[in-house]
């Protein structure tokens, strides 16, 4: 360049260059939120072994088992409300054999037993006027049976009659072994029965002893009506005071 050239001349022997473009647009503004990371969801766990055959029942089964139990004490105490928690009254104990032994040496099976201190409430005609007047402390009715050496089969009704004194045991026993004054009521006669045997006593044999203070009565007939031997069933019924006598006391 000369040191002659003004400015002007110099500027146009410089090198050309396009134009720069105005930046007159804006950029555009990028927007970074922070998103909480959610944690990744743990593995669901397996599910369970499917239960074995039957088990569904079984449940059902015991859940049935559990609700009769609920419902059997529920009512069984609803029953005690209703008597008064009388359990003797009425009530039938299993079948037991008694040792051999006594008058006839049989052997009895004991089939009911019922107990109350109402003894006019299971008597009748003079034995009943007697008890209205003379109450007892307590009354034990058995049904018993045996079978002769024959092989006749026998049931024995036996009364064991408990007073409050000596004398009333024995003014009992007089009425009682009176005949047409009534008696004790026997269990067949209200209603109890025994497997097979008869309905009621037709021509029973009869035996009566006294114990302290206690009247025991015994009434033997055969399940047959039409055997007939009133010496074999006074024997045997003789024979099954000693069932009564364990009641006495």
């Amino acid at each position: 360049m000369s040191d002659h050239e003004n400015p002007a001349e110099q500027t146009q022997r410089l090198p050309k260059f396009p134009p720069r473009p105005t930046d007159t647009a804006q950029m555009p503004v990028l927007l970074i939120r922070e998103h909480a990371v959610a944690d990744e969801p743990e593995p669901a766990a397996p599910p369970p072994p499917p239960p074995p055959p039957g088990a569904g029942r079984g449940l059902r089964i015991a859940l049935a088992l559990v609700g009769l139990v609920a419902v059997a004490v529920l009512s069984g105490t609803a029953w005690m409300l209703l008597t008064g928690g009388n359990e003797t009254r009425g009530k039938a104990v299993p079948a037991s054999t008694t040792p051999q032994g006594g008058y006839g040496d049989y052997e009895f099976v004991q089939q009911a037993e019922q107990r109350d201190i109402n003894c006019a409430a299971h008597a009748y005609t003079k034995v009943k006027e007697f008890f209205s007047e003379r109450p007892c402390e307590l009354l034990v009715q058995l049904l018993l049976t045996t079978r002769s050496k024959e092989g006749a089969d026998v049931v024995v009704a036996l009364s064991v009659v408990r007073m409050p004194d000596a004398a009333g045991a024995a003014e009992l026993k007089r009425l009682t072994d009176t005949d047409n004054t009534g008696n004790v009521n026997d269990l067949l006669r209200e209603g109890r029965r025994v497997p097979n045997g008869p309905a009621k006593l037709t021509d029973a044999g009869y035996a009566a002893a006294l114990d302290g203070r206690a009247v025991v009565i015994a009434e033997a007939d055969f399940f047959a009506e039409d055997r007939k031997d009133q010496d074999l069933l006074k024997r045997i019924a003789q024979d099954a005071l000693r069932i009564g006598h364990q009641h006495a006391n």
